[in-house]
């Protein structure tokens, strides 16, 4: 019973906890660290971190809480919002798109709110949707790699990819040792046709972390477009079986 109402408090309190969450790049999945990085504290400091394996263990017992919560004060924007945060942990996009914009209609205004909805947005692959709430995150000054990290996946989304590069640079100034933002500004430096720095990023990514086949593949079409057909095969075969 202790732990339970622990729990309960530190997901009642909790604003965002994305330094210990599994995102829409879902780094975990790709082998790497699920640490936070330089500069990714959420606006509120002095809230306590819940992480994702803790969510899952209690999911029932916090669902139903803010269920409860909710029925007895339905215009509580908070509620909506730390229900949408535990529904998107869960994967579940598609509830916690209708938490988190209920928590939006309620007058929930902030970049922690809006960040969330971006990633879920990004997550439904409604990337033209996801941009303003991005875009607004940003303006919001809550400037971290994560979600410098993320706005430069969805402008490459939206074929913006002059203006992703210039976020995923910033993501790489603040967590130069995350190789996932090393992987999106290769994929973007591949886009503008700079093959070269393609390569340098993904060759950086997989130094970071050998077994990112992603940074492989892409290092693998960016090699074939400057002809370099042996290495081009070798780095497939290698994305290949990473992935």
């Amino acid at each position: 019973m202790h732990v339970y109402r622990s729990c309960l408090f530190s997901i009642a309190c909790v604003t965002l906890v994305y330094s210990t969450t599994v995102h829409v790049c879902d780094a975990s999945a790709k082998g790497l660290s699920a640490e936070g990085s330089k500069g990714d504290k959420a606006p509120s400091s002095d809230v306590p971190d819940m992480d994702i394996a803790q969510i899952k263990k209690h999911q029932h017992e916090l669902l139903a809480d803010l269920k409860n919560k909710i029925q007895n004060n339905p215009q509580i924007p908070d509620n909506y919002f730390r229900r949408a945060f535990i529904y998107y942990q869960l994967k579940m996009y598609k509830e916690a798109l209708r938490d988190c914009q209920k928590a939006i209609s309620f007058g929930l205004d902030d970049a922690n709110v809006h960040f969330l909805n971006s990633e879920i947005l990004f997550a439904l692959k409604r990337y033209t949707e996801a941009l303003p709430e991005i875009n607004k995150t940003i303006g919001l000054k809550y400037s971290t790699a994560k979600v410098y990290g993320l706005a430069a996946q969805i402008h490459n989304q939206v074929k913006e990819y002059a203006k992703g590069l210039q976020y995923c640079s910033k993501a790489i100034d603040l967590d130069p040792n995350n190789p996932h933002y090393y992987e999106i500004r290769a994929e973007l430096d591949y886009q503008v046709e700079q093959y070269l720095r393609s390569i340098q990023d993904a060759s950086k990514a997989i130094e970071l972390n050998p077994n990112y086949g992603t940074a492989y593949s892409i290092r693998s079409k960016a090699n074939l477009a400057v002809k370099d057909f042996k290495q081009a095969e070798e780095d497939q075969n290698k994305a290949k079986e990473l992935n």
